[in-house]
């Protein structure tokens, strides 16, 4: 094993051991925790002890541990990296950001048939040196994302394997607002994750238009044994589909999408303007400290709970169509309390 590898498993062992709070912590459990062996354990808990850092394992408790006095100064591990492999400093930072980024997009995988090989690739990426400064930017750097969505691996890669052979599938979909789930038969031809949510979108050969799927929603994929529609191709349906979509529903037909007119107080003000909601945002403060903002989008039905998100710090200004549904909202909660 080389250096780099002792080292980097060195700071794994040595950041579960310190903030590990509950349970059993065994090497066996340390090495399933760290997919690494056993035997990589031993070692890395040797190498820490002679840093400085003398692991102990109570045999009552089952576990790993370090029996630090409160009053005893704690030194950082990673700091001695600049002492013992001071090479680590050649790799270029922004290259490092841009694999750690990589890592962090590659999460959204979670849940899906593509896991496994996403996380190979991650692997391949990281040889052990890069290994060990991952260890260390991840004492700097978090990128916190939502629970990633529970799809069941299976129906994803079916979904997957099916929209990359262009072959019709059939499915039953549960709609949130219906008791039963229906059976759909569907050419699919493009899958998005928008907020770390997977969605189909395919021709629904029984309503003869293009519809979104989302894949928690479905189960009981199989082929038909037809190939895909060649009218309706992968990335145009989805370029297509969702014009002027806030994220993901798109425009019906050839209704004209919505002006949409919103201003924030000054308590949110700031919030609303540090980041790109839609490509069509127009965002102007305004003298007082509030903002007025701007879009144009395909459907009502996500501004409005987005809308609703901001609670009371957002007015809906037009159109009257979306100003209605908020105050209907607002009502429909007020009833739940009483009000």
């Amino acid at each position: 094993m080389s250096s780099y590898a002792m080292l980097a498993n060195a700071l794994k062992v040595h950041d579960l051991i310190f903030n590990y709070r509950r349970g059993k912590l065994t090497k066996p459990d340390i090495a399933k925790k760290l997919e690494i062996s056993e035997k990589q354990v031993t070692k890395a808990i040797d190498f820490l002890k002679v840093m400085g850092y003398p692991a102990q394992y109570d045999e009552a408790s089952e576990r790993w541990h370090y029996d630090w006095s409160p009053e005893q100064p704690l030194t950082v591990l990673s700091d001695l990296t600049d002492k013992l492999l001071p090479r680590l400093k050649e790799f270029p930072e922004s290259e490092f950001a841009v694999l750690l980024m990589l890592e962090h997009g590659l999460q959204m995988l979670q849940g899906t048939g593509l896991w496994g090989k996403a996380k190979q690739f991650v692997d391949l990426l990281n040889d052990d040196r890069l290994s060990v400064l991952r260890e260390q930017v991840r004492d700097m750097f978090t990128y916190q994302t939502r629970s990633a969505q529970l799809i069941d691996s299976k129906c994803f890669a079916d979904v997957a394997s099916a929209v990359y052979e262009r072959q019709q599938i059939t499915f039953m979909y549960q709609k949130p607002e219906d008791r039963q789930p229906a059976s759909r038969t569907v050419d699919p031809h493009h899958l998005v994750c928008s907020d770390e949510i997977w969605h189909l979108m395919g021709w629904d050969t029984m309503r003869n238009a293009i519809r979104t799927f989302s894949l928690t929603r479905m189960h009981g994929v199989h082929r038909t044994g037809v190939r895909c529609n060649p009218m309706h191709r992968g990335r145009a349906v989805k370029d297509e589909q969702l014009e002027h979509a806030f994220k993901m529903i798109g425009k019906g037909g050839n209704e004209p999408p919505y002006k949409v007119r919103l201003r924030f107080d000054a308590y949110s003000s700031a919030m609303v303007r540090e980041k790109l909601w839609h490509t069509s945002q127009e965002i102007t403060l305004l003298e007082d400290g509030c903002s007025e903002v701007n879009f144009v989008i395909a459907s009502l039905t996500e501004m409005e709970r987005w809308v609703m998100s901001w609670c009371n710090h957002c007015e809906v200004l037009e159109p009257p169509e979306l100003v209605e549904r908020v105050r209907q909202s607002a009502l429909a909660i007020l009833a739940k309390y009483d009000c």
